[in-house]
């Protein structure tokens, strides 16, 4: 069934389209008496009118839709959906009700293609970018006069009371993983991360923000490796894992959780002691984690309290305001058997 438009409206009200248009938009700066008003209303209503929103956001300069930009990638038409752990749902959830608090809808957007080919079909009030934006994204949203919030990346890891610039929540997670390690007593990891170019982005900023942690703490932090799909990637990280231990790694940060619980599996395939031989880290807190045999530590991320966190920075871009610092404690170690 067609949109009904404000011609048919106004040939079933007997008035003009521009008679429609004043009383449907409620544009002043024309007399239009009370009866024609109500009739043209009453007629939209009996026809099911419904107002086009692109038409509206161009006559208002604005949209009420909130675009988040996610990390998650949204696969193409001839790539295959992968298991990259559970988590961003909830920054998702979380970020829509504070969105919908302000009247707002909350439109997903993912990451994988360029932002300004979004900006062609929706015209948002403002972009959520958790993962950070390229500059083609920033040119576009300039062009598009978007306001936009991302946070910024780490820049070092400022000493505990020193007063420096709130960390950011990668830079909080890399640093709760090498502590943990440290504080277990291990001065050479390894960092197992993921070569999946769906999250290319996110990994290569843990990676960093992992060899920033390590200088600052005085861990040694030279083995590094990126692996394929977790399905895919066992011989290579039972390679990996056996070289590392004979070059004295004795323990291993993972990206997240599926990579930890695939480094579980080798250990225990070669009958190595966890964590004797070598002790494992996660990220994310999956459900699988404590079902994992031994169960698995992990860097809980408090992913629904970060995405309050993120509207309110999103709000604050909106009404001109500073930005809220970071909450404290959104990476929380959860320690169980495999350190």
């Amino acid at each position: 069934m067609s949109r009904v438009s404000s011609e048919d409206i106004a040939r079933a009200a007997q008035v003009s389209r521009a008679t429609v248009s004043y009383v449907l938009n409620d544009r002043p700066g024309r007399r239009i008496s009370a009866e024609t008003r109500q009739r043209v209303l009453q007629t939209a209503r009996s026809l099911g009118y419904v107002p086009n929103p692109a038409a509206m956001a161009l006559r208002s300069g604005r949209s009420d839709i909130v675009l988040l930009q996610e990390n998650a990638w949204i696969p193409g038409p001839d790539q295959d959906v992968l298991p990259l752990g559970s988590t961003s749902g909830l920054l998702r959830d979380a970020v829509a009700r504070e969105v919908r608090a302000w009247g707002m809808t909350l439109v997903s957007a993912g990451t994988g293609f360029p932002l300004g080919h979004a900006l062609t079909h929706l015209m948002p009030t403002l972009v959520l970018a958790p993962a950070g934006l390229s500059e083609v994204d920033r040119d576009a949203l300039r062009r598009s006069r978007v306001p936009w919030y991302e946070p910024a990346p780490p820049e070092g890891f400022p000493e505990a009371g020193s007063g420096g610039e709130a960390m950011s929540l990668t830079a909080s997670l890399a640093l709760a993983q090498v502590e943990h390690l440290r504080e277990r007593g291990h001065r050479r990891i390894g960092y197992l991360n993921t070569s999946v170019e769906a999250v290319r982005d996110i990994a290569e900023q843990r990676e960093r923000a992992v060899r920033q942690a390590a200088s600052a703490v005085g861990v040694e932090c030279d083995h590094r490796v990126r692996l394929g799909p977790v399905e895919d990637a066992l011989p290579e990280c039972t390679a990996t894992l056996e070289q590392w231990m004979a070059d004295g790694v004795t323990a291993v940060a993972c990206f997240n959780d599926l990579y930890a619980g695939l480094a579980v599996k080798v250990l225990r395939q070669r009958g190595s002691r966890i964590p004797d031989d070598l002790a494992v880290l996660g990220v994310d807190d999956e459900a699988m984690s404590w079902m994992l045999e031994p169960p698995l530590s992990t860097v809980r991320l408090r992913m629904a309290e970060f995405g309050t966190h993120l509207a309110a920075c999103g709000r604050a871009v909106l009404d001109g305001h500073p930005l809220p610092p970071l909450p404290a404690g959104l990476t929380p170690v959860v320690a169980r058997a495999t350190t």
